[in-house]
């Protein structure tokens, strides 16, 4: 039994060593993932500004994307769905109201015990 408990101890240390290993492998890929895409973006966008045929897709996409939406916001249901997101915007915007003001209010109650 005695064994048994050591050996386990044992590979339990081995494998938490492993997935440390592993996490700090895992950070460093992804921070160079974050990195690689940021350079990415960045060359897109130097791309697009020194390439005249690229340049000119890219606003050719941009007036169609700007034409979609307002055909899609002419539609009734979008038009429905806009107005619901307006009152639960307009909602939340008095609770946030309505919580600062609470958070005043306690915050002047402490000054005053003091």
């Amino acid at each position: 039994m005695k064994k048994f408990l050591i050996m386990f101890l044992c590979f339990s240390a081995v494998f938490c060593f492993a997935q440390a290993d592993l996490d700090k492998k895992e950070k460093e890929l992804l921070k160079q993932e974050k990195k690689i895409a940021k350079e990415m973006f960045d060359m897109r966008m130097k791309l697009l500004q020194k390439d005249k045929h690229l340049k000119k897709i890219h606003a050719k996409i941009m007036e169609l994307h700007q034409e979609l939406a307002l055909m899609l916001d002419r539609k009734k249901e979008m038009r429905t769905l806009a107005l619901k997101l307006k009152k639960v915007q307009k909602s939340l915007e008095v609770v946030r109201e309505q919580k600062g003001e609470q958070e005043e209010d306690e915050e002047e109650g402490e000054e005053s015990e003091e």
